[in-house]
C-alpha cells in the first residue's frame, strides 16, 4: 500500500511540476508578446515558443512506449518537414530565428511523420484581434480555390501527385488570407480538404 501511495505522489508531483512549467513558460510568452511594439518585433516571442514546444514535444517521445504513436497536431507552418521550403509572409514559426517544430523533428530529431494538412475552401474564422481579417477569400489559382470547385470534403495524398498537378509549388490559403507556394509532396504527405469552415460554436 504505501508504495502503491508513493508511486501515485509521484506521478502527482510529475503532472504537477509539468502543469506548473507550462503555465510559467505559457506567461513568460504572453509578456514577450506583449512588449513587442509592432509584427516584426514578436520574433523572439515567436522563437521561444518554438522551443517551448520542441521541449515539450522531446519530453512526450521520452515517455512513449513500444508501438504509441503520438498524434501532435497545430498550425501547418509550424509542422513543415522542411522550413526552406516555405516562404510566407510574417515572421512564422520560430520567428526566423529558429526552426520550426516539424523541421526540428526531421532534419534534427531524424524522424519520419506522416503529415497531413487541412486546407479549407473558404467561410470565416475566429480572430484574437479585431482589426484582423476573419473572412477566408482565395484567388483562383490556389489549391483551396481549385479544390473548393469540387463543392466536397476529400482527403487527396500527395504523393501520387508529385509528378503531376502538384509537381510544382501550389499556393495555399491560410490565414489573413495569406497565400503561401508550397511544394506539397516535400511537406505533407496528405491534404484534408473542407469546403468551408466556420468558428467554434456552442
Amino acid at each position: 500500500m504505501v508504495q502503491v501511495m508513493r508511486g501515485h505522489l509521484w506521478t502527482l508531483d510529475s503532472a504537477l511540476r509539468a502543469d506548473l512549467a507550462a503555465t510559467i513558460t505559457s506567461l513568460r510568452y504572453t509578456d514577450l508578446v506583449n512588449d513587442a511594439p509592432d509584427y516584426e518585433a514578436v520574433r523572439p516571442a515567436m522563437a521561444y515558443r518554438e522551443e517551448v514546444m520542441k521541449r515539450h514535444l522531446e519530453r512526450e517521445l521520452r515517455l512513449l512506449a513500444d508501438g504509441d504513436v503520438l498524434v501532435l497536431m497545430a498550425h501547418a507552418a509550424h509542422l513543415a518537414k522542411d522550413d526552406a521550403g516555405i516562404r510566407g509572409q510574417g515572421v512564422g514559426p520560430g520567428g526566423g530565428l529558429v526552426p520550426s517544430l516539424g523541421h526540428h523533428l526531421v532534419h534534427d530529431l531524424g524522424l519520419r511523420p506522416y503529415s497531413i494538412w487541412m486546407v479549407y475552401g473558404g467561410g470565416t474564422d475566429s480572430q484574437p484581434l479585431p482589426g484582423l481579417p476573419n473572412q477566408a477569400t482565395y484567388p483562383r489559382d490556389s489549391l483551396n480555390a481549385q479544390l473548393g470547385l469540387h463543392g466536397w470534403p476529400l482527403v487527396v495524398p500527395t504523393a501520387a501527385a508529385a509528378h503531376g498537378a502538384l509537381a510544382k509549388p501550389v499556393g495555399i490559403g491560410q490565414m489573413y488570407k495569406q497565400v503561401v507556394p508550397v511544394s506539397l509532396p516535400a511537406q505533407a504527405d496528405a491534404i484534408f480538404f473542407l469546403p468551408s469552415v466556420s468558428p467554434l460554436r456552442a
